[in-house]
């Protein structure tokens, strides 16, 4: 983040709050206002529904800074908060549930801290870097009848934010597209679900069952010996299928989903920050052009392989279905499993996963995912494959 956009989003949260300081960093200076009263009222005020209509994340957080006179903060900005679209639907939630909600859909160590009197979002790591010129201790620092402006801030701050984001310029928006609303796969999300039961099966059979029985296209980004052995308890009534999948993955604390671009994702924030997940591989430039999934996944593996172990075998492993969709992408600088993500969205009908276990996601001679098409006996060869490798290490 450039740092006077930086220097604008802490001085504006500042002008919201002013008081005397002495002797703090800058962004004590932010943290350690005095919390108003009315705003811990506003964020207990519960909203009958609340959707992120595929906003980004820092838009969603300015809009509704906007709308309920909530003081905000960003310590830090990365591309995806700016540009990356959030899927969130909430209903009867407080506005701090729901800003939390929005937070925690980043799937990174992001936090969000309401002590101060306004909403503060900032990443751990950041704080405890020295070089981080937001730390700088100030002597002394004095407002004096200096109020903010009551005008809508929002667009103008989000237009800073697009432009102090690096990578985040002028026609650089194309390496992020932000892909067009999908009504079929809202659609099967939205369908009403009279019944489910876990019937004692583990997370993993049961997300395989209902993807397949739904035809929604997937993503196992992380697969451990629980989510695959451990046997679950749950039912749940007359509820959008949306909501059957988020009380499956709330079984285990471990792991989140997102239903982005078209596709049901599931992963565990703490793999999508290690840094030794092959997973996470960045690819500078990826092109399909009319390829089918089993060639997808093979391009992408030698992707990877030319990286990591120039020379090795493919990392990869698929099984094909006749007159399946053509798969046409054009992405950049993307990590390995979205990559994956846009292959099995672009398909409409399939379904990726980790193969191998989490302690070996940084084996670069491992076969690290399998693909296969949305069909009963694919995802029964799946699971009985994700089985076996939990038999193998044992």
């Amino acid at each position: 983040m450039n740092i006077w956009a930086a220097t604008f989003l802490t001085v504006w949260c500042v002008l919201l709050h002013p008081q005397h300081t002495a002797q703090r960093p800058v962004l004590t200076l932010v943290r350690g206002l005095r919390v108003r009263t009315f705003f811990g009222q506003i964020l207990k005020r519960r909203l009958v529904s609340y959707d992120s209509k595929n906003r980004s994340l820092a838009e969603c957080l300015l809009d509704l800074a906007y709308r309920y006179h909530l003081p905000m903060g960003f310590e830090f900005v990365d591309r995806d908060m700016v540009w990356r679209p959030v899927e969130l639907r909430l209903e009867n939630k407080s506005l701090a549930s729901i800003v939390r909600s929005l937070v925690a859909t980043t799937g990174v160590d992001l936090k969000v801290d309401f002590s101060a009197g306004l909403i503060d979002v900032y990443k751990p790591e950041i704080r405890s870097d020295s070089r981080n010129v937001l730390n700088t201790v100030i002597t002394r620092f004095q407002l004096k009848d200096v109020g903010p402006e009551r005008r809508d801030m929002s667009r103008f701050i989000l237009a800073l934010l697009l432009l102090a984001v690096p990578g985040v310029a002028l026609g650089s928006a194309a390496q992020f597209p932000s892909r067009p609303p999908n009504p079929a796969f809202d659609r099967k999300l939205d369908t009403k679900v009279s019944f489910f039961s876990t019937q004692g099966q583990s997370f993993v059979k049961n997300f395989l069952k209902l993807v397949c029985m739904y035809k929604l296209p997937a993503a196992l980004e992380y697969v451990d010996e629980d989510a695959m052995q451990r046997p679950l308890s749950l039912t749940v009534r007359s509820a959008p299928l949306r909501d059957v999948i988020r009380a499956l993955v709330a079984r285990l604390p471990e792991y989140r989903v997102t239903f982005v671009e078209g596709i049901v994702d599931v992963y565990s924030p703490q793999a999508r920050r290690n840094r030794h997940n092959l997973l996470n591989t960045i690819i500078p430039s990826f092109s399909l052009n009319r390829e089918s999934l089993n060639g997808a996944s093979t391009e992408l593996a030698n992707f990877l392989r030319a990286q990591t172990t120039p020379g090795e075998g493919l990392i990869g492993d698929v099984m094909e279905s006749p007159d399946e969709p053509i798969i046409t992408l054009d992405l950049r600088n993307k990590p390995v499993r979205e990559i994956l993500c846009a292959i099995v969205a672009a398909n409409g009908s399939a379904v990726w996963a980790a193969a191998v276990p989490p302690e070996r996601l940084s084996d670069p001679k491992a076969q690290l995912w399998a693909v296969y098409p949305l069909g009963y006996s694919f995802c029964d060869f799946l699971f009985t494959r994700l089985h076996k490798m939990f038999m193998v290490a044992q």
